[in-house]
């Protein structure tokens, strides 16, 4: 089990993981199935493990919590998943290599990073309503909390498209940092954090004048080496390259997960000063943190983590 993507229910008593990986029984084997791990969080044991489509790369739970989507990369299609049978029950065909999925009410959006589209899935048709074209090579994607807006996180155009849900027309292209990877919006939705891993930063958008207002630059992390080829070390420090961001409950502080330093850094939202960092695994070099999921209302924040193949559980921050 390699988690890349990870997700917890509206109740928060069950946190779902994304598994790459390749396990079942010979069949499955040959297909090159990934799976879905549900875990208690509170127990921390797992519960059960779901056949999906190949290479599932993100996850995204139904509002009610009673169904789960997944994207599978390899297989081009979305896994609809009935968690109170633990089992996919239907697949639905989106474009080349769904990376990334954003659910709001009914709807499922669908980031197709090889095609540079987005998939618009009707969650209760279970079809594909529309194809919209975004910027190239889609990686993120997030719905505004009043569901009128889809923001969507183009790779390889270091910019964010902002789409009307409503018209599924592009409103506004804004230009972010170089190569931006994950996204995420304020409880107030008015603000949207950008993480972009090759700038070292993190773009803010207003999300009402649809413009980046500040881009807060991430400094040296440590002393701590990162890794090289064939897991030689470099000997000099590990730049602060984010890979995901997530921000907490009141709105007042970011969450930065680094890749190769293995930490999560928690910032000051308003000015950008750094106000803790946490080292998440025990390896000598750690390669881990992919994403953050968090359950606000029961004070509990998750990191996938793809070293040592577990999730990181802390209190709110």
């Amino acid at each position: 089990m390699l988690p890349r993507a990870i997700a917890v229910s509206p109740s928060g008593d069950r946190v779902y993981l994304a598994n790459p990986g390749v396990l079942g029984s010979l069949r499955s084997l040959r297909r090159r199935r990934g799976t879905v791990t549900v875990v208690d969080p509170y127990a921390r044991t797992e519960v059960a493990r779901i056949l999906v489509g190949r290479t599932p790369s993100g996850i995204a739970v139904d509002p009610d919590g009673e169904r789960i989507y997944v994207a599978n990369f390899s297989s081009n299609d979305v896994s609809i998943v009935d968690v109170r049978v633990a089992a996919e029950t239907s697949r639905v065909k989106v474009g080349k290599q769904p990376w990334a999925l954003a659910c709001s009410g009914d709807r499922l959006y669908v980031a197709n990073a090889h095609t540079d589209t987005m998939s618009v899935v009707d969650t209760d048709a279970q079809r594909v309503l529309d194809t919209v074209r975004t910027g190239r090579r889609p990686t993120s994607l997030v719905a505004s909390p009043s569901g009128d807006c889809v923001y969507v996180c183009n790779n390889a155009d270091a910019t964010v498209s902002a789409i009307d849900a409503r018209t599924l027309g592009t409103v506004a292209t804004i230009e972010v940092g170089r190569n931006p990877v994950d996204m995420a919006l304020d409880p107030s939705g008015t603000r949207l954090y950008v993480a972009n891993r090759r700038s070292q930063s993190i773009t803010v958008v207003d999300t009402t004048a649809l413009e980046a207002i500040q881009t807060v630059q991430l400094s040296t992390l440590s002393n701590r080496p990162g890794v090289g080829l064939f897991g030689v070390a470099f000997a000099d420090p590990v730049l602060p390259e984010p890979l995901a961001v997530g921000v907490s409950g009141d709105g007042a502080r970011l969450l930065v997960a680094f890749w190769d330093a293995g930490t999560l850094a928690v910032l000051d939202a308003r000015g950008g000063s750094r106000v803790s960092e946490t080292q998440l695994d025990d390896a000598k070099y750690g390669i881990g943190p992919i994403e953050i999921a968090a359950d606000w209302p029961n004070r509990r924040l998750y990191v996938s983590c793809a070293d040592h193949a577990l999730v990181t559980v802390r209190d709110e921050v």
